[in-house]
């Protein structure tokens, strides 16, 4: 009975895989709406003054933030896909998934630029009310933490590759 079960669950990986690209296509088409609205809007109405193209600057950001969610359910369906169901999918190198937790790590990596675009967006919004201060060093942690991320992704997959060849070479003797 349990192992029906779980045998069956396997559809709900497909599901997921469904749902997650069906989202990254209706974010991705609906980005397309909004660059043409923002941009016939740009046009159309605003003018050119230094106010509306801070707005357009804003609108355009937050459409490349709204374009990177629909890459993360983008790489989420083709991870979970590769994982979960047909490991022969032919990924690109950067997406060469094993484990899960490879997934989260690349998944990470696309929220955390998107959290970039976030930070860029509210910079260029701002209106001088806050403190520089503040808003400099909110921005200097944020690279920071990105930073440190890649740096261990690196030292790990660096790691990793030194001990799958020792290992190589151990088995090859």
């Amino acid at each position: 009975m349990l192992k029906r079960v779980l045998i069956n669950s396997y559809y709900l990986i497909i599901l997921a895989v469904i749902i997650s690209l069906v989202s990254a296509i209706a974010l991705i088409i609906g980005s397309v709406f909004i660059a043409t609205n923002v941009i016939l809007t740009m046009f159309l109405e605003r003018g050119f003054t230094i106010q509306a193209s801070k707005a357009v600057s804003i609108e355009f950001i937050e459409l490349i933030d709204f374009l990177f969610l629909g890459i993360v359910f983008y790489i989420f369906a083709l991870g979970i896909y590769h994982l979960f169901i047909d490991s022969t999918l032919r990924l690109p190198q950067w997406l060469k998934v094993e484990d899960f937790g490879e997934l989260k790590v690349i998944l990470a990596s696309v929220i955390m630029v998107m959290l970039i675009i976030n930070f860029a967006g509210a910079v260029v919004a701002w209106d001088g009310q806050a403190g520089i201060l503040q808003l400099g060093l909110s921005i200097a942690l944020v690279i920071a933490a990105i930073a440190l991320v890649f740096f261990v992704r690196k030292i790990s997959h660096f790691s990793s590759a030194a001990s799958f060849n020792s290992n190589q070479e151990k088995t090859s003797d």
